[in-house]
Formats: C-alpha cells, sequence, structure tokens
C-alpha cells in the first residue's frame, strides 16, 4: 500500500490516508411573512483535518514521540502531504497498538490554527525590507544577513538530476532576459554562492528571476499593474523549467516577496506623511498652509487585496512545490500582516451598480462623495469613456 509522507510537531508520519474538510459559516436571515431567506456569507469556519498513520518496524517507536508532541498541547507545525505547511492543534487522538507486531496504527483529529504568527510584525516586515534596500547602495552586508539567509533557505538546490541537467539549466537561465543588465548593488549581488554546480544554478536562478523583474521596472509607478505583469511573468517562467520547479519558484517567490514589501513600506511611509501633512494643512484661522496630497498616490484597499493576492499566488506555487520549505511561509506571513497593517489606514472601495446613464457627479453626490473625488473614481475605472453618461458597476472610495 502507498504511503503519504507528512509531519506533525517534528516526528514523521506515514498516512495511509488523509481527509480535510472545509465548512462555510453562512449566516440566514429569514423575515416573517415572507418567503425564503438572504443570506451572508461569514467565511470559512477552523478546517478539519483527519489522518490515519500507520508507525511499524524502524518507525514503530516515533509513535511514542507524537503521543508527547500532542500531550504538550501547543500550536503544532504539520507538513501536510498535498497542501504543504500548517499551524494546527490535535483534537483527537486513537492509538491501536500491536505491540508484539510492533504496529501502531494511529488516527489523528487536527484543527488548523488561524493564529497569526507571533514573532511576525505587521509594519516592523516590509520596513525592514525597505531599510535593507536603502543599505544595498551603502553596501552594508551586515544589515541584509536576515534576508540573504531567507534567499538562501528559500533558494536550495534540492534537484536529483543529473549534471549534464543542471549544467544545461544554468545556461538556460543565464539565457532568461539576457539583454537586461542585473543592477550592481542588488539582493543578489550580496549573495556569495557556492562554486560547485548546484551553487552555480542556484545563482542562475536568482539573477534570471531578478532580471524579469528589472524589465518590469518601468511600470513601478502604478505597484499593482507592476506585481500583476510579474506574477504573470514568473508563471510561465516556473512553467518553462518543469524539472526545476521547486529551485525556480522558490527564487520567484522570494523576489515577488521583495518586490511587494517594498511597495508595502513606500505605503506605509506615503500613510505616514498625509497624516502629518493633515495635521499642519490648515492654521488656526482655516487658511491652507500646505499644499493637498494627491489621494491617488496612495494604495487603496483593492489595490493592496491584489498586490498580495499575486504575491501569495507564487508562494503557494513554491510551496507545493516543496512542502517542507518552511522560510515561504514566514515571508508570506510577514506579507499578510503587512497587509493587514496598511489596509487599516488605506481608503477602502467598493463596487456600486448604476443602472441608468448617470453623470459622474450625481454617482459622487449619492454616495456621500466631494466633488474633488471624481479624478480619483475615474482613474479607479480606466474603463470609463464618458464621465457624463456612467452606467453598470463602478468602483468607489467609501466615505
Amino acid at each position: 500500500m502507498a504511503y503519504y509522507d507528512a509531519e506533525l510537531g517534528g516526528v514523521p508520519l506515514h498516512c495511509q490516508t488523509t481527509r480535510d474538510g472545509f465548512d462555510k459559516a453562512i449566516a440566514v436571515h429569514e423575515a416573517p411573512y415572507k418567503d425564503g431567506a438572504e443570506t451572508e456569507d461569514l467565511g470559512f469556519t477552523a478546517r478539519a483535518i483527519s489522518l490515519h498513520c500507520v508507525f511499524y518496524g524502524d518507525n514503530y517507536a516515533d509513535h511514542i514521540d507524537l503521543v508527547s508532541a500532542i500531550s504538550d498541547g501547543n500550536v503544532l507545525q504539520f507538513v501536510h502531504p498535498i497542501y504543504g505547511t500548517l499551524k494546527v492543534r490535535c483534537k483527537g487522538c486513537t492509538i491501536n497498538n500491536n505491540e508484539q507486531a510492533e504496529q501502531a496504527d494511529v488516527d489523528l483529529e487536527l484543527i488548523e490554527d488561524g493564529t497569526p504568527t507571533a514573532e511576525v510584525k505587521s509594519i516592523t516586515a516590509a520596513s525592514a525590507v525597505k531599510a535593507a534596500q536603502q543599505a544595498f547602495s551603502d553596501n552594508n552586508d551586515a544589515t541584509v544577513d536576515n534576508i540573504t539567509d531567507k534567499i538562501a533557505a528559500a533558494g536550495n538546490v534540492s534537484s536529483s538530476l543529473s549534471l549534464s541537467d543542471i549544467t544545461g539549466a544554468v545556461a538556460s537561465f543565464e539565457a532568461v532576459m539576457s539583454t537586461v543588465t542585473n543592477p550592481a548593488t542588488s539582493l543578489v549581488s550580496l549573495v556569495e554562492y557556492a562554486s560547485d554546480v548546484p551553487g552555480q544554478l542556484c545563482e542562475a536562478v536568482q539573477k534570471a528571476v531578478e532580471r524579469v523583474a528589472e524589465s518590469y521596472r518601468t511600470l513601478s509607478t502604478a505597484p499593482d499593474t507592476f506585481i500583476a505583469k510579474l506574477e504573470e511573468s514568473y508563471s510561465e517562467l516556473i512553467d518553462s523549467f518543469e524539472d526545476f520547479k521547486a529551485e525556480t519558484s522558490a527564487a520567484c517567490a522570494v523576489r515577488m516577496a521583495l518586490e511587494v514589501s517594498g511597495i508595502f513600506a513606500a505605503a506605509e511611509t506615503a500613510q505616514a506623511s498625509i497624516n502629518t501633512a493633515a495635521e499642519s494643512e490648515f492654521d488656526a484661522a482655516g487658511n491652507l498652509t500646505a499644499a493637498t496630497t494627491d489621494e491617488t498616490e496612495l494604495l487603496n484597499s483593492l489595490q493592496i487585496d491584489r498586490i498580495l493576492n499575486s504575491a501569495n499566488t507564487i508562494i503557494n506555487v513554491a510551496v507545493v512545490a516543496d512542502p517542507s520549505n518552511a522560510a515561504l511561509k514566514t515571508i508570506s506571513a510577514a506579507l499578510i500582516s503587512s497587509a493587514r497593517a496598511i489596509k487599516a489606514k488605506a481608503e477602502v472601495v467598493k463596487t456600486v451598480h448604476i443602472s441608468e446613464q448617470t453623470p459622474i457627479m450625481l454617482v459622487l453626490l449619492q454616495n456621500n462623495l466631494p466633488y474633488t473625488a471624481a479624478d480619483a473614481v475615474l482613474k479607479l475605472n480606466p474603463d470609463i469613456k464618458d464621465a457624463n453618461r456612467i452606467q453598470g458597476d463602478v468602483k468607489i472610495y467609501v466615505r
């Protein structure tokens, strides 16, 4: 019988079967004397995972370590055989033990824990990357030690292909975007790679991924478009090197995280400057003392969601390719925490439906927006061709 390899609390598991449960919390609102009901999606309930594991032979004693790990009552790291690394608590454990045959059948009931990683700070993570980017130009290696460690951890070569396959792949990666020059002060230039063939492959992958990012640098003034293009190109790059999917996707994920962290850090700085300017914008007599800042320069909630989703899409591909790569989950947790903190202060966007052709000024009035928000709303909806005849679904800012 085939077994799935998994791990719980550091204890290796041989799973015969796995069963995952995903339930939605749906609120049902029923009114008297009215047929049917209105429903509201409240998100997913806790994810449930059931496992049937077998411990036998040399691994028989491992079930004792498993019982010990479960008995501590802590949140455990679970490496799912299909879905990657998760944080879980054990809800139930049933053991059928045959000591004479040295075999133990174990049924586990796990519940995923959604508590954010405690050691990951929200804005601090993005600010640290921003500071590191500034330090690159000063060649201050000490400042970027933590980031280069993540690069090394997430980009390790684990391929079991032949030497000629790897050598050929190095040449192929070096040919990717060969007309684009790697910046002399980039993160990749600060990492010292091993001189052996796996080291050469790791360096070639990282530089290829960096060149792809540099090729879209002119779009960086539109962060969501820049990241969307990066996601598309990285997906194509990963598909092009199927034999090296783990290495390529890990490098793409780390680079994507670096770019997104820089964007989030810039958004944090912009929000802080807006708040500072707002305090001194008017004097005691109500006179304008500072130029107003264009709201569209800030990231709105929709843009933040798009950027985060693109980053996590690439990270998820890398985690599926190599579920044991814990560094990627740490990076993803930092991005999610940063996005959550920035969204708390960002402009909220919602979609409204305009049933008849309506001038934009009336749309703003109906949604409690000032006339000065017209330019921002038009930029949010590039498909609008005539501002005096708006119809259909329109994105607007929430006041």
